[in-house]
């Protein structure tokens, strides 16, 4: 899933990993261009594998209420939530990991396609050894047990 409020940012995403494969299967994207949107999308397809997710869109903390809709209220903790943001100084870097269960920050300059590819794959790599722990069914949607 891509959130950002920016539509060339979407296109620039799906231009940039267009010949991607992980385990020879081609990504399908979902796109939302709010909070709001990405909200409703990703409670309607659970068993998404990875939310590129931007903070600031239609308030300077839009991307933080998705990660905490994701975690908090849907207990989902399979999805792969990496933040991409083009304004760190919005959301620091060390408070975003320290205060949000995300699993990985990247700002957008940084973020070169060899990059992109490199968060993308592991992000796969995680959510696909999640599922093979924890599997999604309709009768316990996504939580996984967590430590003491």
């Amino acid at each position: 899933m891509l959130v950002d409020d920016d539509a060339q940012v979407h296109q620039v995403t799906k231009l940039a990993l267009r010949r991607f494969r992980f385990e020879a299967q081609r990504l399908s994207f979902l796109s939302a261009y709010s909070a709001q949107e990405a909200c409703a999308m990703i409670e309607n397809h659970p068993d998404t594998a990875l939310i590129l997710l931007d903070i600031v869109m239609e308030s300077n903390d839009a991307g933080l209420r998705v990660i905490d809709h994701v975690r908090n209220t849907l207990h989902n903790d399979h999805v792969q939530i990496i933040v991409r943001t083009g304004q760190p100084g919005e959301a620091p870097e060390e408070s975003v990991v320290l205060n949000h269960e995300i699993n990985d920050y990247r700002t957008k300059l940084e973020l070169t396609q060899q990059k992109l590819f490199t968060s993308v794959i592991t992000g796969l790599r995680a959510y696909r050894t999640l599922r093979t722990l924890a599997p999604i069914t309709p009768e316990s949607p996504v939580p996984l047990q967590k430590g003491p």
